[in-house]
């Protein structure tokens, strides 16, 4: 148990509960958690959540008498608004690569993974959201004339092999098309590849090992 409350110790709960209240004072989900639970709980009031130590799951249980005489349904009853949360771990693999990083990256191991490149489902169409991303690759290759790329596409196993081989090589050419159209790369500094599933740095068992494995690489020349 994390923490819990009663009474008067769980302080007004008005603004909590607000968002419950219907504002054509109609009830919804008839047996079940409605919006205008808890529109005036003035008697007893408990409040209690805990977090399963293994999964990490976190149970929060508000119970309160409705004194509240607007509603038939809910009067002179006690109410209890349930939520269950699942955790999950933090992902560090979203940020921002910067170009500088990048280079350090290369130059220490000669690639660089980047996750910050986002397609469209099944698709090798760029999402706006890999425009950061594009441009810091655009200022990597500004601050070094003589640097030239690999732009490399890696999938997961969804799909199969052949499938994957092809899409991770349409997508490392969208990449290349990008740089080179809207960002003003010369095409002769970058080559596009694909090596579909066949390079995972994670399990594609799981979900998390699959987001992993999906990424852009860049690799020194």
């Amino acid at each position: 148990m994390d923490y819990a409350c009663a009474k008067g110790d769980c302080g007004p709960v008005s603004a909590m509960v607000r968002h419950f209240y219907p504002l054509d004072g109609r009830l919804e989900n008839m047996g079940r958690i409605t919006r205008n639970a808890f529109s005036s709980p003035r008697a007893d009031q408990q409040y209690l959540p805990a977090t399963h130590p293994g999964t990490g799951r976190v149970v929060s249980v508000y119970a309160a008498y409705e004194t509240f005489d607007l509603h038939p349904e809910t009067e002179g009853k006690v109410l209890v608004l349930l939520d269950v949360i699942e955790a999950a771990p933090l992902e560090r693999r979203m940020e921002l690569v910067t170009a500088e990083e990048m280079a350090g990256a290369l130059g220490e191991a000669g690639r660089v993974a980047l996750y910050g490149v986002f397609f469209a489902h099944d698709s090798n169409r760029l999402t706006p959201q890999s425009d950061p991303t594009l441009a810091e690759i655009a200022a990597l290759l500004g601050g070094d004339p003589a640097l030239t790329l690999f732009v490399v596409g890696h999938t997961d196993m969804t799909g199969g092999v052949d499938y994957n081989m092809d899409l991770s090589r349409r997508r490392a050419a969208s990449v290349v098309a990008a740089l080179t159209g809207r960002f003003g790369v010369a095409p002769d500094r970058l080559a596009p590849a694909g090596v579909g599933p066949l390079a995972p740095v994670a399990d594609n068992a799981t979900e998390e090992g699959r987001a992993l494995n999906r990424r852009v690489e860049l690799v020194r020349r």
